[in-house]
């Protein structure tokens, strides 16, 4: 229950004139439906971190198999030693034997989750507390957000994103030191964390969608090879025993999922993701509380990730159905 300090009751006009029009209902449903979409496009995220983490393990021990580069860090690997790591040395360069670097791409993504799931938690508070602590959980998120997406570009491209730096620009919001009761003040004070967590979460989203779109990429690129594989071997098979409908049916499911793998841009789903919470950050700083340019991206979100879901289980049952035979 929000209560309000005798010394607050003057700036009661004032406040009715900084949020007129402004109610908890303007803001909550889009904020509420952004995560939703975000928890749409994690779950067609989620199938990549697995496939390409094996994309890299095979990568890694290819390049190491009959050579002479790899090696015990040196001071390592001894009784008397405190860690025990393998290392590639090539070309007077040494380098870290870490074939499962590509697994901090999952932790990037739950902590996108994080982030929308603490936007709800504010809108849906009912305390100054509740308010307090879901904007501190934005605040310490946003940070843990770009500590992985700086390691995982370090990862992915040898080099350092510096996204902590950018969000070091933002100052904390202001907390208020009195309980309020004004059901309007609080929603000024649910306002300003909301403008504040996602002015911060935007400065770095662009950064973030270039590596989820590569993570995307980089395993659906695999996936067509795969599937051009397939449907070469399937075109084979039956143009060879054209009498076969065995063959024919495994030619036109092969067809279909290479047609779908063809047609679909993964990125697509994080550049619409990142646009989305444009549109938000916008709409939550103007005073009208305008979302009318959010929910064709939302929809949009949605169907997208369906699809890349769709695909991804239908290659995951593919290669389980390849390996059993």
């Amino acid at each position: 229950m929000f209560r309000v300090g005798r010394g607050l009751y003057f700036i009661i006009p004032l406040l009715a004139l900084v949020i007129a029009g402004c109610s908890a209902s303007d803001f909550t449903q889009p904020v509420t439906e952004f995560s939703k979409a975000s928890r749409d496009a994690a779950t067609s995220f989620q199938t990549y971190d697995d496939s390409l983490k094996q994309v890299f393990l095979d990568r890694a021990f290819r390049s190491v198999l009959g050579t002479r580069s790899i090696m015990p860090k040196p001071g390592q690997c001894r009784l008397d030693a405190d860690n025990c790591s393998l290392v590639v040395v090539r070309g007077g360069r040494t380098d870290a034997f870490n074939p499962d670097s590509i697994e901090n791409s999952r932790r990037l993504m739950a902590g996108v989750i994080v982030y929308t799931n603490s936007l709800e938690a504010i809108v849906t508070s009912k305390s100054e507390s509740e308010i307090k602590s879901a904007t501190e959980k934005v605040k310490n998120n946003l940070h843990s957000l770009a500590r992985n997406g700086d390691t995982l570009n370090k990862a992915l491209n040898g080099s350092s994103l510096n996204l902590e730096e950018k969000l070091a620009r933002f100052s904390s919001p202001v907390a208020s030191a009195v309980e309020f009761g004004l059901a309007k003040y609080a929603e000024t004070v649910k306002l300003e964390a909301l403008r504040s967590a996602t002015a911060r979460m935007d400065s770095i989203f662009p950064e973030l969608t270039t590596l989820f779109n590569q993570v995307a990429t980089t395993d659906f690129t695999e996936k067509r090879k795969d599937l051009d594989k397939a449907f070469t071997a399937s075109w084979v098979a039956y143009r060879d025993d054209r009498g076969s409908r065995t063959k024919l049916e495994a030619l036109r499911r092969a067809v279909e999922l290479y047609d779908k793998a063809l047609a679909t841009k993964p990125e697509s789903v994080f550049n619409d993701l990142q646009q989305a919470h444009a549109e938000l950050t916008k709409a939550l700083h103007d005073p009208r509380l305008n979302f009318e340019n959010l929910w064709p991206l939302i929809q949009r979100i949605t169907d997208e990730a369906v699809k890349l879901a769709e695909i991804s289980k239908a290659f995951q049952q593919a290669a389980k159905s390849k390996s059993a035979g």
